[in-house]
């Protein structure tokens, strides 16, 4: 009875390991679409082409076409760009979002989270499970892999300009070319509708703020979502990273400090992206207190193993 349909769809770039799952729960909570599509697309799987390969299921949900044709839904998010997210909206007059990660955090949670990934999991992949399996790797050695540019170099500039002449399909992104790419990443950063950062205690509070205020609610759907809140929290999987695959990484501390060098130049635009965002906050958190945040967390989680 509640379900609607949105005058402005609400478009949720989806960055790996960003909270998103959490995110994308809280929209579908609050707003109550009748309508939602959630989608891959290219930025995700660098060469990659091989799709046949992957289960039907997961096959179903990547956009692999040049063209890529406008939906109905008034939910649209996923691991896509910008402009798939703009097309897929077609000609209605969409709300961009994004919640942005401190880029080191990110990277690190999104290795330990593919060393989760067990032989089963891999599979229903099909060829792009190899690339999955380099999480075996020691992290620089992940890192240095070009195959797997796309998830480890730089994703949130990459999500907000792909397709771009400077941004290669395998390989990583030349220094040289950082300084118009950071220009036109910013450019299209400023148009979002809301951005903010998960380092932000308030984060949440102000995306359920901003919500509201941008598709106000009758209080009858107030009422039914206390309800619902109250009789089961969100059932999603929690994607994060287990005390198994902190385990198979062996002495963390060590791995990154062999790893510094290329977790700075992975993170260089990135790391430029989200201050750029944390900073509208007076209270912002400074990048090496969010990154210790994160090593402090995962060091409390490796000794619940």
């Amino acid at each position: 009875m509640t379900r609607r349909s949105l005058d402005h769809p609400l478009l949720f770039l989806h960055l790996p390991k960003a909270a998103g799952t959490r995110v994308f729960s809280l929209l579908q909570e609050v707003l109550r679409p009748r309508r939602t599509s959630y989608y891959l697309d290219r930025t995700q799987f660098c060469s990659f082409d091989d799709f046949t390969s992957l289960a039907p299921d997961i096959r179903a949900t990547v956009l692999t076409d040049e063209r890529i044709e406008n939906v109905s839904a008034d939910l649209i998010a996923g691991h896509v760009s910008r402009q798939t997210l703009l097309a897929l909206c077609g000609s209605r007059q969409g709300n961009l979002l994004v919640i942005a990660r401190e880029p080191r955090s990110r990277i690190l949670s999104h290795w330990l989270y593919w060393k989760t990934y067990d032989a089963r999991t891999r599979a229903a992949y099909g060829a792009w499970g190899d690339r999955i399996a380099l999480a075996g790797l020691e992290l620089a050695d992940f890192l240095a892999r070009d195959e797997i540019a796309c998830q480890t170099d730089n994703i949130f500039l990459r999500m907000l300009l792909w397709p771009h002449p400077a941004i290669p399909d395998r390989g990583f992104i030349a220094e040289t070319d950082d300084p118009r790419l950071l220009a036109e990443a910013e450019s299209r950063l400023d148009g979002f509708a809301h951005a903010d950062v998960v380092e932000n205690p308030r984060m949440l509070t102000a995306l359920e703020s901003w919500l509201s205020h941008e598709y106000p609610l009758p209080a009858s759907h107030f009422v039914l979502r206390r309800i619902e809140t109250l009789q089961a929290k969100s059932g999603k999987k929690n994607n994060t990273a287990s005390p198994e695959a902190l385990a198979d990484c062996g002495d963390l501390g060590r791995q990154i400090a062999q790893a510094e060098s290329l977790l700075e130049r992975r993170t260089r635009l990135d790391a430029r992206l989200w201050q750029r965002i944390n900073r509208v906050d007076g209270d912002a958190i400074k990048p090496a207190q969010a990154f210790a945040n994160t090593l402090e967390r995962y060091e409390r989680l490796a000794k619940t193993h």
